[in-house]
């Protein structure tokens, strides 16, 4: 565990923690991460069709994702729209990031100057 503190809460977490989340087809905005670990890694099961992501719950300076796409879909991550604005994702490319089937991830990083998740890396 370590010691953190969120604006006037301080606690212990544990660093990193893995998740599955289930999402649906089409639009997935605001997707709950629960927790408080600097870094989340997120196994991503559900959707059978064509889906997006555009952004995630719980933002917080510095905070990380990694997405790991287990679908046979390709998962879409969306720039700058969907969710709630604090939530939203921006790929720095100005444009949506197709990701492959199955072999594909995503690192995000919580900028909280720019109030978005931001695109680290992705495969």
């Amino acid at each position: 565990d370590v010691l953190r503190q969120s604006g006037t809460t301080t606690g212990f977490s544990q660093p990193t923690a893995l998740v599955e989340v289930t999402l649906s087809n089409g639009a997935n905005n605001d997707i709950a991460i629960t927790g408080t670990e600097t870094l989340r890694i997120v196994r991503i099961v559900g959707p059978t069709g064509a889906f997006s992501v555009s952004g995630f719950t719980a933002p917080s300076a510095g905070r990380m994702i990694v997405l790991h796409n287990t679908t046979a879909q390709a998962m879409t991550l969306t720039n700058d729209a969907g969710s709630t604005a604090a939530n939203r994702i921006l790929t720095l490319t100005g444009a949506d990031i197709v990701l492959a089937a199955r072999t594909s991830s995503a690192t995000l990083a919580y900028d909280s100057t720019a109030a978005r998740w931001i695109v680290a890396s992705y495969n």
